[in-house]
């Protein structure tokens, strides 16, 4: 008896496809592109030398010995660590990794939804191109993938689901800033689904895990104090809205029309959650082009899980309408 071949899913080929294709399309970008790496590195490897953290300002002049709030310090050590192992391409691998993971469990949820492979290969394709302007060397990454685990987790449910969240956000909350989205992610399933205790219960959870972190509770405040600094906002490029005229805004305006057909195509109406999540994402992505890659992973695999039995019935009457010819 001849050993049965056992074939990649469709969530292997997209992990394989995006780790290789992350670091040759994209990896000069990954590290150019932007000038916070160096000082990622550094903070990292300051607190491994160190073997602790620190609390005040060690390399700005003009700021010396001022408050320091670590709230990225575990994504920077990972960066020190990634360069002390292999230098900038060890620092290009993980955030390889990253990238490639994010876009595999994006496949694995619309395959576990029920989506049609084919559809769910398609669609972590399209959610790439569209994220793949901002994938830079940078500890928000680790958001892409929070992100991405969190919508598995509000779309899976149940206790254990409960459990999984508290510890996402411990983690999420110790690499990045970003777990203030998945807050609002949570807020938004909370704040139009008919099951509100089950998101308070979610929301609670996020909310304790997130204080699990070197500066407690106050992460949530110093975070998002960020948002509320207009002048650097309104001054700094990724914040600013899509330019249309550029090869990533004119991926996204083709993705938003999509969905606008496929919402049309739809018989169905889409949940009044998925609408919000819809809403909400388009919204961020239109007022700062940063958040494009969010809703690609969010808003887009929601949409695709609804259109999916459309998707199957056009698929269905274009090959008997080949085969009769």
């Amino acid at each position: 008896m001849k050993p049965r071949r056992v074939l990649p899913s469709p969530a292997d080929i997209v992990f394989i496809l995006f780790l290789i294709a992350m670091p040759l399309a994209r990896g000069w970008q990954a590290l150019n592109t932007d000038g916070d790496l160096g000082r990622h590195i550094r903070v990292g490897q300051t607190m491994i030398e160190r073997g602790a953290l620190f609390y005040t300002d060690r390399f700005s002049f003009t700021a010396a010995n001022q408050p320091f709030v670590p709230y990225e310090w575990l994504s920077e050590v990972l960066f020190a660590e990634a360069h002390r192992q292999g230098g900038l391409a060890g620092v290009l691998v993980l955030v390889a990794l990253v990238v490639a993971a994010t876009y595999a469990v994006l496949t694995l949820l619309l395959l576990r939804a029920g989506v049609d492979p084919s559809l769910a290969f398609l669609t972590a394709l399209v959610a790439g191109l569209s994220g793949a302007f901002h994938w830079l060397a940078r500890p928000h990454v680790f958001t892409l993938l929070g992100a991405v685990l969190l919508l598995w987790l509000l779309e899976r449910g149940g206790r254990l689901a409960l459990w999984l969240v508290g510890a996402l956000f411990v983690a999420w909350a110790n690499l990045h800033g970003g777990f203030l989205y998945g807050l609002v992610l949570i807020g938004l399933y909370l704040a139009s689904s008919t099951d509100r205790r089950r998101y308070a219960l979610t929301l609670g959870a996020a909310l304790a895990g997130a204080c699990l972190t070197p500066s407690g509770p106050g992460i949530v405040a110093h975070v998002g104090g960020y948002l509320g600094k207009t002048y650097l906002v309104d001054r700094t490029a990724e914040y600013q809205s899509p330019d249309f005229h550029e090869w990533y805004g004119r991926v996204f305006m083709v993705v938003l029309l999509a969905i606008l057909g496929a919402l049309a195509l739809s018989r169905r109406r889409l949940p009044l959650p998925w609408l919000a999540v819809l809403l909400a994402n388009t919204a961020f992505a239109l007022n700062s082009a940063r958040n494009i890659p969010l809703f690609a992973i969010t808003a887009l695999p929601l949409v695709v899980m609804h259109f999916d039995s459309t998707w199957r019935e056009l698929r269905s009457r274009v090959l008997v309408r080949f085969r009769a010819t």
